[in-house]
């Protein structure tokens, strides 16, 4: 039998753990963990540096909203037109920023 799903194929997502991770999974996360900083690995960065990181890409997010909101009235749209038109930044690459 194959695992592949065929074109036409609906499947639903496995379901999601619930209960939380197991104490071997939780072990096996702080040894990654451990690995990646001696490593100096992107992944091993700080809390700090985590939330800058998101704090810029939440700010940009609104920046890029609030322009496009008023590009949208220059064009001619009514105030509630465009509040609704969207628009969003998306993370890639190496530093999740694009």
């Amino acid at each position: 039998m194959s695992n592949l799903w065929k074109k036409d194929e609906v499947r639903e997502p496995p379901a999601l753990i619930l209960s939380g991770a197991t104490p071997i999974a939780k072990e096996k996360t702080n040894e990654l963990k451990k690995y990646l900083t001696l490593n100096d690995a992107p992944e091993s960065r700080s809390d700090e540096e985590v939330e800058h990181r998101w704090t810029v890409f939440n700010d940009l997010q609104e920046l890029v909203r609030t322009w496009i909101r008023e590009e949208s009235m220059n064009q001619g749209m009514s105030e509630i037109e465009a509040n609704s038109v969207g628009g969003n930044v998306f993370q890639f690459g190496s530093y999740n920023l694009g």
